[in-house]
């Protein structure tokens, strides 16, 4: 009851201190204004529907680079002069590329906002695509197609995206294909520039010492500014997973394996499943907290991993928190979860996590289970919005995603899910059946030889009592991965993303 008093008073003060959240009319963008006059900072983000999703077929890697070239200066700034002036005013300035979406955000002091939207507005509505800078961005973004395979979780994680929408939109990472990447020219970034950085494809969005006279302002700019023409409608093809694909990226002398698995999914934000869908992963594994049931299972009980999680849709990490970074709303939805065991351990955890998921999809959960999910997500939601930066990005989500109430009815719509919800929620999105699983792995061929006998090691870390669970595991150790040979995939970490 106390913590529930305490989030009632959080949400109130949020309400009453923060919050003047007002859509545009046929003339702005759509808006979102979060106020706290004498705070001192203006924080101001533009959300375009220009994300990666929107890359031609032939130059993925465009919409990244084409932001990134914003950024590289402009008919009044040079890269160095941007720069210098960010670091004069002590501000902040970020370009951030998401499937669907292009968040620009900005951070400045009061009284520092005349010089910095006179660099954001020059940046925005004149940019110069200089050839010398944009050889330098070609170069620096393959470069960043490199660090993700360096990165075995970020490879691990760009790998399942990629197989779950194979040779759709939403497959190549946000940075490209090397292939393709080496082919954008200036041209390519300015007809992508001219085609979907117009004046009525954004959400603006204002916190701190803001106004919605200064909302008004912005979108007047950026009308006179942008062009306003009408970006082409994408309509994205439906993904399919069928059965269970096993894909092995090999990666010399790796001690741990990246272990993802995922699925597409046809429930987001806006349907009446995803709130039912979102408490029965939380159960499941929610990130970076220890009461899930893939936590408990493979990292308190069995110390074959420091993490187990799972997730109801595509998460990115916003900063140290556990939480997700608002700003990446999606059209297209994918159920995943993610575990990093020793190497000589990653079958009996594929096997964990594959057991944990049938047991769900064919049983599903409990009351209790239920209950405890909601009493988790409506105590920690005061955290989804607890800064004006949050609320802000959470706003534009909803705005983004045509959800206007995501986060006033969030508690009332958690009290609301009943068993019966959930479990059909689990049958839509859980289907063990029809999984990708990915794992960066030392030997491919060893793996998948292991993969296919009927041989389950394991090796516990001191402190462990392998004996008091001897029972436990026979269910793990006798489940049999549904594949076939011609199931697995094999490839070279070197030659993914090419």
């Amino acid at each position: 009851m106390y913590r529930r008093i305490v989030y009632g008073v959080l949400l109130s003060c949020l309400a009453a201190i923060l919050l003047s959240c007002a859509k545009g009319g046929e003339s702005s963008a759509p808006t979102v204004v979060i106020s706290k006059p004498g705070s001192g900072m203006i924080r101001v983000r533009l959300m375009f529907n220009a994300g990666s999703a929107y890359d031609p077929t032939g130059k993925e890697g465009l919409a990244d680079f084409t932001a990134a070239a914003l950024r590289r200066g402009s008919k009044q700034y040079s890269r160095t002069q941007i720069d210098e002036t960010l670091d004069d005013l002590a501000a902040r300035l970020s370009f951030d590329v998401d499937r669907d979406v292009v968040v620009i955000e900005g951070l400045c002091l009061t009284e520092s906002w005349p010089r910095f939207s006179d660099l954001l507005f020059s940046m925005l509505t004149e940019p110069t695509f200089d050839s010398t800078e944009m050889a330098r961005l070609v170069d620096d973004q393959l470069d960043a197609i490199e660090q993700i395979r360096r990165d075995d979780g970020d490879l691990a994680k760009a790998a399942l995206q990629y197989y779950i929408y194979y040779d759709q939109p939403y497959g190549h990472p946000v940075e490209g294909i090397t292939h393709a990447v080496e082919t954008i020219t200036p041209a390519d970034a300015r007809n992508f520039y001219n085609t979907y950085y117009t004046s009525n494809n954004y959400i603006l969005g204002l916190a701190g010492d803001v106004s919605d006279s200064l909302a008004n302002s912005i979108n007047a700019r950026l009308k006179a500014g942008l062009s306003n023409t009408t970006p082409p409608a994408q309509v994205l093809p439906q993904p399919s997973v069928k059965g269970v694909q096993v894909h092995l990226i090999e990666k010399e002398n790796r001690a741990q394996a990246q272990l993802r698995f995922g699925r597409p999914i046809d429930i987001g934000r806006q349907d009446a499943a995803f709130m039912p869908l979102f408490l029965a992963n939380t159960y499941l594994g929610r990130h970076r907290e220890s009461m899930g049931m893939l936590y408990q299972t493979i990292r308190a009980k069995r110390g074959l991993s420091y993490g187990a999680y799972s997730y109801a849709e595509h998460f990115d990490q916003d900063r140290g928190s556990n939480l997700a970074r608002p700003g990446k709303p999606r059209r297209e939805q994918y159920f995943s979860a993610w575990v990093y065991p020793k190497s000589v351990n990653a079958k009996f955890v594929i096997n964990i996590v594959m057991k944990t998921l049938t047991d769900m999809y064919n049983n599903g959960i409990t009351d209790d289970q239920l209950a405890s999910a909601k009493e988790f997500e409506i105590n920690h939601f005061p955290f989804e919005i607890e800064t004006p930066r949050r609320l802000l990005g959470m706003r534009m989500d909803e705005l983004e995603l045509q959800t206007p109430a995501f986060v006033d009815s969030f508690t009332t719509r958690a009290e609301a899910v009943t068993l019966d919800r959930a479990n059909d929620a689990i049958k839509q999105a859980m289907d063990p059946n029809n999984m990708v699983i990915v794992a960066v792995v030392s030997n491919g061929e060893e793996f998948a030889t292991q993969l296919l006998s009927g041989e389950v090691l394991h090796e516990y870390p001191s402190g462990v009592d392998p004996m008091s669970l001897r029972s436990e595991d026979v269910p793990y150790t006798n489940y049999t991965l549904k594949i076939q040979p011609t199931d697995i995939h094999i490839v070279k970490a070197d030659e993914m993303f090419k």
